[in-house]
């Protein structure tokens, strides 16, 4: 007895460290980064926001030296370098969305998209730490749009000049009406269609230069081929989970008369749509590379997954649906112990 109760206790384990297995490889990313950061020799040096002058042309120098490592294939912290610079002039504090770090790196690029293609004024037009002291600037808009730089009055980033948190709440209404006009010289062409477009880091950067053109086409905000691919993912985990319910009411079916202690096969098998779930998330991340729309629409399929399938959820249990549709039916919520941890995606250049 003992020992069947162990070996089965190393599938439930199995399946807990599956769990538990993205969270481990993110956590070792981070530590990746920092250790790049060690070989910068200035790593604690920040953006220039003391003047929108400054932290415009740090925005531009900045995002424009990441763009150029990227394309150029160069080592990670060559890219995540500037690009966390560049970061450091924009007001991100209203930014929630459940990939905060994808949701940053996109405004950022439509930011450089937008100011690639608007007319701006000559740096010594912008104002300077000079101006700013003598006569009090506390806001700068770029001319002729609605794109503002001001200083931040209070909290951590407080004396600072930022692009401010309604531009970035606005960014993508502002690309729309920018997107047609032609690109200034030295622009970084088409940056946007190119980076959603792009695999994440666990696929060849330059898988899509290998598929046909149609395969490249933007739709809903992603390129077919990654449509394509999520639609396989799906399918294929499908069956998977399929196939793995069916082995457990087979194995259930064998074991309820002479051993029901025994009889764990189906809640096994939809503990693993968990793992699945969860899985097919960060596959389609740092995989497939999916985004914006696309990636919200992943990510609350699979936390609707996690919920329903997770071991606080009853309604899979004998006797789950009568408990289920009599909760509804009275109006009331489902205990909110059921409802699992939900983790971040994660995306690096």
């Amino acid at each position: 007895m003992i020992r069947i109760i162990l070996r089965q206790s190393r599938w439930v384990l199995t399946f807990i460290l599956v769990l538990l297995a993205p969270q481990a490889l993110a956590q070792t990313d981070d530590l990746q980064a920092i250790i790049s950061a060690i070989e910068d020799p200035y790593p604690l040096r920040s953006a220039d926001t003391s003047s929108p002058r400054d932290s415009l042309r740090t925005f531009l120098r900045d995002t424009t030296t990441a763009v150029d490592a990227w394309r150029g294939g160069k080592p990670s912290a060559d890219i995540d370098r500037p690009l966390l610079r560049a970061a450091e002039t924009i007001d991100f504090s209203e930014v929630r969305a459940r990939d905060r770090l994808a949701a940053i790196t996109i405004d950022m690029i439509l930011l450089k998209e937008i100011l690639d293609r608007v007319e701006l004024p000559s740096f010594e037009d912008i104002p300077d730490d000079e101006e700013v002291a003598e006569q009090g600037i506390v806001r700068w808009t770029i001319p002729n749009t609605k794109i503002a730089i001001a200083k931040v009055s209070e909290g951590p980033n407080a004396g600072k000049f930022l692009f401010t948190r309604e531009t970035i709440a606005k960014i993508n209404s502002y690309y729309a009406l920018a997107k047609d006009l032609p690109y200034k010289k030295g622009a970084s062409v088409g940056l946007y269609n190119e980076y959603i477009a792009t695999p994440g880091p666990w696929l060849p950067r330059d898988l899509p230069d290998r598929l046909p053109d149609w395969a490249k086409t933007i739709v809903l905000g992603q390129g077919a081929w990654q449509w394509i691919a999520l639609l396989s993912l799906i399918l294929v985990s499908a069956v998977f989970l399929s196939f793995l319910y069916r082995q457990g009411a087979r194995w259930d079916e064998r074991h309820r008369a002479t051993r029901p202690f025994l009889s764990f096969g189906v809640p096994l098998a939809l503990l693993s749509a968990v793992a699945m779930a969860y899985f097919v998330e960060v596959f389609s991340t740092e995989a497939i590379g999916l985004y914006e729309f696309s990636l919200a629409v992943v990510s609350y399929i699979a936390l609707a997954v996690q919920v329903g399938f997770s071991p606080g959820s009853s309604w899979w249990l004998p006797g789950g649906s009568l408990m289920v549709s009599r909760s509804i039916t009275r109006g009331q919520p489902r205990s909110a112990g059921s409802m699992p941890p939900c983790c971040g995606s994660f995306f690096v250049w």
